[in-house]
């Protein structure tokens, strides 16, 4: 959701496929760590988690990437550079946000030239109470993102709304 909010400052009037692009580039950081769920643990030849593909390299290899996937559909959504900038934030959201959580031992943002972890000075990420805040908060940025664009709002981000069962 920090993607899209930031995403909404750099790219104002884009297409819904742009936002779709822009949410699994905020996603794929975590590629390294596809074996957890199925209980192989995480990709070592990419350095572990929150390592390679946690990168400012990486994030600048795949934002230049969906940006010329984006650019070679119908038409253009924004200027190329424009497009580069969103989609690239919206890659380096995702380990800035890791950095400053508890678990791992921190990001390797200048993989592969430098191995060295990073860590937030402030774990503020941390607990069930946080991520529940954050979770609260990112919802609201959504819904504000979405209104502001004209969408319709999901069922979901419509506080004292159930959906209809019928």
């Amino acid at each position: 959701m920090s993607a899209v909010a930031v995403g909404a400052l750099v790219l104002p009037s884009a297409p819904p496929r742009v936002w779709a692009t822009v949410a699994i580039c905020a996603i794929l950081p975590d590629l390294d760590a596809i074996g957890r769920p199925f209980g192989r643990g995480d990709v070592e030849w990419l350095g572990g988690h929150r390592a390679l593909t946690h990168s400012l390299t990486a994030s600048l290899v795949l934002s230049l990437a969906a940006t010329a996937w984006l650019r070679r559909g119908a038409g253009a959504a924004a200027p190329f550079a424009r497009l580069w900038i969103g989609l690239f934030l919206a890659c380096c959201t995702h380990g800035i946000l890791d950095a400053f959580t508890q678990y791992g031992s921190g990001i390797a943002y200048f993989a592969p030239w430098s191995w060295t972890r990073y860590r937030a000075p402030w774990l503020v990420l941390s607990g069930l109470w946080s991520d529940f805040a954050i979770f609260v908060v990112a919802g609201v940025v959504a819904r504000i993102v979405i209104m502001r664009r004209g969408w319709r709002v999901p069922w979901a981000l419509v506080p004292g709304r159930r959906s209809r069962v019928s």
